[in-house]
């Protein structure tokens, strides 16, 4: 089985493997303008954290695909789950300790969102995790 997706060569930067055609093989569920508004992003912030090289790009491409419907992020909505019974949107997870929070306004601040829907303010930061 052949990849998609060589290694680049050293300074090659990664965009120049994972490109929006690339994506579009392996998200024919996405449109081609999503692809093209959110990839640039995805592989600056890859960069940013170091982890720019190709098998991490998939790793994460991959990840995206089992978790969203679209190549867009996505937010959390209001439930049952996350607000109180004519209570403010998200206050159930305000005092989440096992999310990170410390109270009001952490639940709507730290709320999920992104490809993976992040919730909580541990999740949210770099620090270490609620309970370590």
């Amino acid at each position: 089985m052949t990849s998609v997706v060589t290694h680049p060569k050293p300074g090659e930067p990664l965009e120049s493997k994972i490109t929006p055609d690339v994506v579009a093989k392996m998200r024919p569920d996405a449109s081609i303008t999503e692809i093209n508004a959110n990839l640039p992003i995805l592989l600056k912030a890859l960069n940013e954290f170091g982890m720019g090289d190709p098998d991490m790009a998939l790793l994460a491409l991959s990840t995206i695909r089992a978790t969203v419907r679209r190549f867009t992020p996505v937010e959390e909505h209001p439930s049952q789950a996350n607000t109180s019974p004519g209570g403010q949107p998200f206050d159930l997870y305000d005092i989440k300790r096992d999310l990170g929070n410390h109270g009001p306004p952490d639940g709507s601040r730290y709320k999920g969102r992104g490809y993976v829907m992040l919730t909580g303010r541990s999740l949210y930061s770099s620090g270490p995790r609620a309970g370590s």
